[in-house]
């Protein structure tokens, strides 16, 4: 029995099709499995990044409020004065001077410079004493709750080598609060 030669093609074709349907088939299906390992893998991605969030989420707030809680303390007791308490100040360094048993032998107010919202008021002050008196004196106008910083130091010594008395020129600035917008100066500036 002998084939038309059209069944022939026809059948080559048919192994030809069905070859190429299971080669089809085959990376399909091992495509369909990766495809499902990449799904899997971002969905657990998608759950890692959704619980970093929340946690996140959950850490602003925790800071937000600590920031909160700040401000209002910040509001309630640190902001800089509206006047200069200039006695309060001055008595407060005088008292941390005798305190750290320094002799105060001279007081010179230097002026007074005008920035945008402050005040400053600077104050020389001249005094003696032994070297761990006047670091004594430094740590403790540290350590208090004033706005004024000491902008200058000059420690002198008759004789470096020694402990003894040395003496010591300070400039101190006290702040204050100001509606002012322009800088300006009034009184002298050494």
């Amino acid at each position: 029995m002998k084939m038309p030669p059209f069944l022939l093609v026809d059948a080559c074709g048919v192994l030809v099709v069905a070859g190429l349907a299971s080669v089809g088939l085959r990376y399909g299906l091992s495509g369909a499995d990766q495809t499902a390992h990449q799904v899997r893998t971002l969905a657990a991605a998608v759950d890692d990044l959704t619980y970093n969030a929340r946690r996140m989420k959950n850490t602003l707030e925790a800071q937000r409020a600590a920031y909160q809680a700040r401000s209002s303390d910040f509001e309630e007791g640190d902001l800089l004065p509206e006047k200069t308490p200039v006695e309060a100040d001055l008595r407060v360094i005088s008292d941390l001077a005798r305190r750290n048993h320094l002799q105060l032998t001279e007081f010179t107010p230097l002026g007074t410079t005008r920035y945008p919202g402050v005040c400053e008021r600077q104050y020389r002050f001249k005094a003696g004493g032994t070297f761990a008196w006047h670091v004594g004196f430094l740590r403790d106008f540290r350590r208090s709750a004033s706005w004024a910083d000491i902008t200058f130091v000059k420690l002198l010594s008759p004789d470096p080598q020694t402990l003894g008395d040395k003496a010591c020129e300070l400039v101190v600035s006290l702040y204050s609060a100001t509606g002012e917008e322009a800088g300006q100066s009034e009184g002298p500036r050494t």
